[in-house]
């Protein structure tokens, strides 16, 4: 049944079932800041993870709000607590700021630099360049949802980067993949 909602929806631009979007709404309330809220068809794509039991491609078009709907599933989702956001190093700092601006009470932790202590947090967001280099630290965490985004930087499966990502997602509960 799951598997025939996720095929039913993943074209659709809007969610039909009332009772689940009422329902994703209430849930998404309680961790949203004040004023947030998802556009209808981001909630489409939040449902579409759920659906895959958290490990699925959202290769929706730039702009539309992929983070955002990362950010909706990791809140909806806080037993998969601690979340690892891997991303280009050049969106770090706004993957911070996003998470900041939309989720109430949450840690963040923007991984710099080769060395150091990676302090324990609800978010630890890191770049795709330190991925081998932080690979042990980051797997002693034990992270349960892994975000990757432009996760077509592991395109190369010989690539350090995307040995250590896979790893990671070998040993997390859900992997979201954005593209």
């Amino acid at each position: 049944e799951k598997h025939a909602e996720r095929v039913l929806i993943s074209s659709a631009i809007e969610l039909t079932n009332t009772h689940t979007l009422e329902d994703m709404e209430k849930r998404l309330k309680d961790t949203f800041h004040e004023g947030q809220k998802l556009y209808p068809f981001q909630y489409v794509g939040v449902r579409f993870a759920e659906l895959a039991g958290g490990r699925c491609l959202i290769g929706d078009d730039m702009g539309i709000g992929k983070t955002i709907q990362a950010i909706a599933y990791a809140s909806l989702h806080r037993e998969l607590w601690p979340v690892l956001i891997v991303c280009p190093s050049s969106v770090k700092y706004n993957w911070a700021k996003e998470i900041h601006a939309w989720l109430k009470d949450v840690s963040v932790e923007v991984v710099n630099g080769f060395k150091g202590e990676i302090a324990k947090a609800d978010f630890t967001v890191v770049n795709y360049d330190l991925m081998a280099k932080r690979e042990e630290q980051l797997t002693d965490i034990g992270f349960n949802l892994c975000v990757l985004d432009e996760s077509h930087y592991l395109k190369n499966k010989t690539a350090k980067r995307t040995i250590a990502c896979l790893n990671i997602g070998q040993n997390t509960k859900s992997v979201l993949c954005l593209s």
